[in-house]
């Protein structure tokens, strides 16, 4: 009778799973040390490592701050009262890091396209001339322009701008434009800066609109503009209520002017009447003088002929009685 437990099969067996043991910690052992060597760092200058990661520093700090500034917004809602600070502050502080990461991240993505430069000019892995000072152009060229933007879209265009980035100088190192621990190197620095990207915007998110947004530099250029034409209205506007008062001031004064004139004309026909009235009164005051005289005339040529006949019955009186 064979037992159930027989140690022969049990050892066979034990033996089987002890070979197969050794194949599996290979195949992981295999692949650790790929991933060790993918991300071996020994070939990178110390100094690039140090200066590379040290940049890197104030552009997490700000990440890592918008977070928990968001974390106590919230709970100073829950709470009525911050953490820390208080609700004002923490927006305040807000509105003072989003432009401040965006403008480091400008800066970081056009130093990787800088890099492509002085390999160019190095002649590193040969000379390439336009393609090299192009893709050293790209970087700059996607980056400043997101200084324009609102906050949580300059950032969501500067981590496209980033793993392009990343994927340009993934090729350049393949063609040996570049050295080969130079990819190791991006994808780290890569990697911290996508992950401060998303806690950013994770961190705005969760408070929505309890903070008011930050306007862009977009918006200041486009208050500007609008300020710009308000004022040329209102230039516009005045010039025309000069030209307005100008013209009623014209006519105004062409209006006083003929007033004048039709004062004027009164005047010199009032002028004329009284000459007329005087000239008619001194010849009515002539014809009456002149009738005067004649009357005199006749008078006296009446008194003359009555002392003739009287003269004339005398001298007869006197020969008769003679």
């Amino acid at each position: 009778m064979t037992p159930i437990f027989d140690p022969k099969p049990r050892n066979t067996e034990t033996h089987n799973e002890s070979g197969d043991e050794p194949d599996m910690l290979r195949g992981l052992k295999s692949d650790l040390r790929t991933v060790k060597e993918t991300f071996q760092l020994n070939e990178v200058p110390k100094e690039v490592l140090y200066i590379g990661f040290g940049g890197l520093v104030p552009y997490l700090g700000t990440s890592l701050s918008t977070l928990y500034l968001a974390w106590d917004i919230n709970y100073s809602q829950e709470n009525g009262i911050g953490y820390l600070i208080s609700e004002e502050t923490a927006g305040h502080l807000l509105h003072i890091l989003e432009p401040l990461q965006v403008g480091l991240g400008a800066v970081i993505l056009s130093f990787l396209g800088a890099v492509h430069w002085g390999l160019e000019m190095a002649e590193y892995g040969g000379k390439h001339s336009y393609k090299r000072y192009l893709l050293s152009i790209l970087a700059p060229v996607i980056a400043w322009p997101t200084l324009l933007l609102p906050v949580n879209i300059a950032l969501i265009a500067q981590f496209v701008g980033f793993t392009g980035m990343y994927f340009a100088d993934s090729t350049a190192t393949s063609k040996g434009w570049a050295p080969r621990w130079y990819m190791t190197y991006r994808f780290l620095l890569t990697f911290v800066v996508g992950a401060s990207i998303v806690m950013t915007l994770v961190g705005r998110g969760q408070i929505g609109d309890r903070v008011s947004k930050l306007p862009g530099p977009a918006a200041y250029l486009q208050d500007l503009r609008d300020s710009q034409w308000e004022n040329l209205q209102k230039e516009e506007n005045e010039r025309k209520m000069r030209v307005v008062r100008e013209k009623m001031e014209e006519a105004e004064a062409q209006k006083e002017r003929d007033a004048a004139d039709e004062e004027e004309n009164d005047a010199n026909e009032d002028d004329k009447d009284g000459k007329d009235d005087k000239d008619d009164k001194d010849d009515e005051d002539g014809d009456d003088s002149s009738k005067k005289e004649n009357r005199n005339d006749t008078k006296k040529g009446s008194g003359k002929e009555q002392r003739s006949e009287g003269k004339s019955k005398d001298k007869k009186a006197k020969d008769e009685k003679s």
